[in-house]
């Protein structure tokens, strides 16, 4: 049911997991798992798919978000018992166990930071906006700045997301002129690869970020994708969560 990291597996503490759209209770354009209370899905439906997922990983409930592609990063401190979804942020971080931090994409990339040492984790809703405004390196800061965590303990996983194949963007001026680097064909990105300079320039270690890899476009019966299916269709998630002892 879930794709999850080599890497983040090996934290005992830690709960991780990326769904995909298969084996869900929605029907119609967002037919699966869809995780979205915002594209036009039966709610009761939807609350029928978070209790699945919250069952299958053990949380006790999602901290989500009304993303916006902008750069507000949500800080949990107090211990949460109630699901909540919180207006104006794409990222989210919390040290609070039992509550799993839930990003919803359907092109986009999520993308998970945890510190095994100082126990904090965080969770990125990053599409191309997020991308040029750079709202994961911000999230590494805030954890740098507000947990005192250390960017060389931190593992990193991106989750899928449109891949260098699908990114078609024809308005070169909207993005920074070093996203040049990264153009995989004339007017195609490879914007996990830019998430990845991002993250090492915060000063995460190479050999702690993975990615999945998957081009959400490429595999519709695998992933929703907002390109892929003409703007009206669900969403998957990617739900980060420390355990309760």
């Amino acid at each position: 049911m879930f794709l999850t990291s080599k890497k983040l597996t090996d934290i005992p503490w830690l709960i991780h997991g990326i769904t995909t759209r298969l084996n869900g209770f929605s029907h119609g354009h967002y037919s699966g798992l869809n995780l979205s209370f915002d594209v036009g899905d039966n709610k009761e439906t939807v609350k029928k798919n978070h209790e699945k997922i919250k069952h299958a990983l053990g949380i006790r409930n999602f901290i989500s978000l009304k993303q916006t592609h902008g750069i507000n990063i949500l800080e949990i401190r107090d211990d949460c018992f109630n699901d909540r979804e919180y207006n104006d942020y794409d990222a989210i971080i919390t040290d609070q166990a039992g509550t799993g931090l839930l990003i919803k994409t359907a092109d986009c990339q999520s993308v998970m930071i945890v510190d095994p040492v100082s126990k904090v984790i965080a969770n990125i809703h990053n599409g191309w906006k997020g991308s040029v405004a750079d709202i994961t390196g911000k999230t590494v800061l805030r954890m740098k700045q507000s947990w005192d965590a250390n960017p060389q303990h931190m593992k990193a996983f991106i989750g899928p997301s449109i891949g260098p194949c699908c990114a078609e963007y024809n308005d070169h001026d909207i993005f920074p002129p070093w996203f040049k680097e990264f153009q995989a064909s004339p007017d195609y990105f490879d914007f996990q690869a830019i998430t990845v300079r991002q993250l090492k320039l915060q000063g995460i270690s190479i050999e702690n970020i993975e990615k999945v890899g998957l081009c959400t476009k490429c595999n519709p019966g695998l992933f929703y994708s907002y390109r892929g299916e003409n703007k009206i269709t669900g969403r998957f998630g990617a739900i980060i969560g420390i355990k309760l002892s």
